[in-house]
């Protein structure tokens, strides 16, 4: 599926996030192009496709509970969509 469409798609509001949104706001970090973290001691280095973000960060942005951006990613990583790591 093009990514394109379901950024048209996705409804625009300032309020939470929904589902879809929040998955296009994933896809968006995924493909931004930004494969390492700043240059720093013990920095990570990420392979394309691979961002960091943090619960509490993605909680800020969707407008959403933690709680719920954990049960989301969670969702979407039984799903085989996405995979994470702490």
């Amino acid at each position: 599926m093009d990514r394109s469409l379901l950024e048209f798609l996705k409804p625009k509001s300032e309020e939470r996030y929904s589902k879809l949104e929040a998955y296009c706001d994933l896809l968006s970090r995924a493909s931004a192009g930004a494969y390492a973290t700043p240059e720093a001691e013990g920095a990570l280095q990420l392979l394309p496709g691979q961002f960091v973000a943090t619960i509490s960060e993605l909680s800020r942005q969707w407008k959403w509970q933690r709680a719920t951006v954990r049960q989301f990613i969670a969702g979407l990583a039984n799903l085989g969509h996405i995979s994470g790591h702490q």
